[in-house]
């Protein structure tokens, strides 16, 4: 059953409620999306860092060179600078919706 069936006349369907508590928000979300991909795009960069680190170790049988290592760390402290902007981003909108959505959901 589609969701306008169950509202009453008038009234928005949830999906643009819900929209319309997050779109003074809307900067905020935009932040969060990009630390979001900046984080997956650093995982990316802490894998080829490992992998080249795993290949000149074992596969090459030579010293490992630093630029690996340095490449990792930047990558992993990165990551979750990035995964905690994404968090702090996101914050504002959810909780207003939370504490907007609770009163009515709890019925």
């Amino acid at each position: 059953m589609p969701a306008s069936a169950i509202t009453e006349p008038g009234t928005p369907s949830p999906a643009r409620w819900i929209a319309g508590l997050l779109a003074p928000h809307r900067r905020w979300r935009w932040l969060a999306a990009l630390a979001s991909l900046g984080a997956g795009l650093a995982i990316v960069a802490q894998a080829g860092a490992l992998a080249w680190l795993v290949s000149a170790a074992i596969v090459d049988a030579a010293p490992v060179p630093k630029a690996p290592w340095i490449l990792a760390f930047v990558a992993v402290l990165s990551r979750f600078g990035l995964q905690a902007a994404r968090d702090a981003c996101g914050a504002p909108g959810t909780g207003r919706a939370r504490r907007t959505c609770a009163p009515a959901c709890a019925t």
